[in-house]
């Protein structure tokens, strides 16, 4: 910006205006390693000065304040994305395995009918030691029982409760951290972040989307919902609560609460009150 005069301009820009310029400034340095700005380390000086002057620098230091948490919560939504996926990728994999399981107990099953009978006892042998295989527990769409098996006291796999467990963790993770984000541009009145910042917000609601819409194998939740309804499973006492929670309304469990909103607004608040 080489025509700006911050003296002829300063008259006719409100405080608002004037931190947007600074900021918008320090962002385009951030992006561009400092190779780039809108104005001069002197503009810049001047600018500040006239904030100070006009008694503004409380406020200008509550802005930097909010500037500066919200390009910290940047890096923790990036966090939160990685956590999120890897959360998604692991149930795929474990879902994908109980498929494919029990396509296998299904075929040996197949097997047996359609063999002689002096091969029966063999393969009936091989289907025994898969069933009783310390991994079946991890690869059965339901957890073993021990004793005769009831259709009213089996639950669903403990491995896959524990998953989707952390599926929620990680998902109120990101959505804690982007209600911080918006929060703050609230707050602030002012969009604080770069283009590439903003494209990362736009990944992370993405994320979140595919958790709602239970994308690909996620969808084995709605497959344990059926068995629920149709009363061939446990009604209680999960390994895992919030599993039975998110089979009931799991759009619900991925929401933020009003008390969780309210607890980020006050951790923010308290923040620029400390600091100011």
């Amino acid at each position: 910006m080489k025509d700006f005069n911050f003296k002829k301009m300063a008259p006719d820009m409100s405080f608002q205006d004037k931190v947007k310029l600074l900021f918008a400034d320090w962002n385009l340095r951030k992006g561009t390693h400092g190779k780039e700005r809108l104005i001069t380390l002197q503009e810049e000086k001047a600018m500040i000065d006239d904030i100070q002057k006009k008694n503004q620098i409380d406020a200008y230091n509550r802005l930097v304040d909010l500037y500066n948490m919200s390009n910290f919560l940047v890096l923790d939504i990036q966090t939160s994305i990685l956590s999120l996926k890897l959360s998604m990728e692991k149930i795929r994999a474990q879902a994908l395995a109980i498929v494919l399981h029990g396509q296998s107990i299904d075929q040996l099953e197949t097997l047996i009918f359609t063999i002689s009978d002096s091969q029966t006892k063999s393969i009936k042998e091989l289907e025994k030691k898969i069933k009783t295989n310390t991994w079946n527990g991890l690869l059965s769409l339901f957890q073993p029982q021990d004793g005769p098996e009831s259709l009213e006291t089996r639950e669903p796999n403990h491995n896959i409760q524990m998953l989707f467990e952390r599926l929620v963790k990680s998902t109120k993770a990101l959505l804690r951290n982007l209600y911080s984000s918006a929060y703050i541009i609230e707050k602030s009145q002012i969009d604080f972040l770069r283009m590439e910042q903003q494209e990362l917000i736009l990944e992370a609601k993405e994320q979140i989307r595919y958790v709602e819409e239970l994308d690909g194998l996620l969808g084995i939740l709605t497959i344990y919902k059926k068995h629920y309804e149709l009363g061939l499973m446990r009604k209680e006492n999960f390994t895992r609560p919030i599993f039975l929670e998110m089979m009931l309304d799991y759009k619900k469990v991925f929401q933020l609460t009003d008390e969780e909103k309210s607890e980020v607004e006050a951790e923010i608040d308290k923040y620029i009150d400390e600091h100011n």
